[in-house]
């Protein structure tokens, strides 16, 4: 009598879960997040993003602010510029992912004045070329004990494209 292993049945399953999985998240309307966004916050101040991907699932993102204060006045005071974000992204669907990242504000000497959390999730169009953003912020003192939320905010992004060269 020939029997299969249970163990060579379970790993058959498994290779066609794995294969499965990625296909199940390329659909036809599906939009990838990886390259580089421009971004304009809603209420001024913007931001450059640069996400790569480990898979179409999740991946790393680097996020500079621009024209964004790092002092909050009453609050902390000597803080006088943010180091550049680093943070992590994982696919919530088609087009929507969830984020996360991190970063510091600095004093005039370079000492670490608070630690800033931002979370959030991005909607990206149908035509995968304009981002809409969540972000919702939580401070934590220099050593990394929680101070309080920030609250919550909106973005518009768009993706960069590679476009023609001027020519003088």
């Amino acid at each position: 009598m020939n029997q299969k292993s249970p163990i060579l049945s379970i790993s058959c399953v498994l290779v066609a879960l794995a294969l499965a999985a990625p296909a199940a998240v390329a659909q036809p309307n599906s939009c990838d997040l990886q390259g580089t966004w421009v971004g304009a916050i809603d209420g001024g101040g913007g931001f450059l993003s640069s996400y790569e991907g480990r898979t179409r699932l999740s991946g790393t993102l680097d996020l500079e602010w621009i024209e964004i204060p790092a002092t909050i006045p009453g609050v902390f005071d000597d803080a006088v510029a943010f180091t550049q974000s680093k943070g992590v992204w994982r696919r919530s669907g088609p087009r929507s992912f969830v984020y996360t990242i991190f970063n510091y504000a600095l004093d005039s000497d370079g000492n670490v004045v608070y630690a800033l959390k931002t979370s959030g999730t991005k909607e990206i169009s149908e035509d995968c070329k304009v981002a809409e953003i969540t972000a919702c912020l939580e401070y934590f003192d220099a050593v990394g004990e929680p101070l309080f939320c920030g609250g919550c905010g909106t973005a518009t992004a768009s993706r960069l494209e590679i476009g023609a060269a001027c020519s003088p």
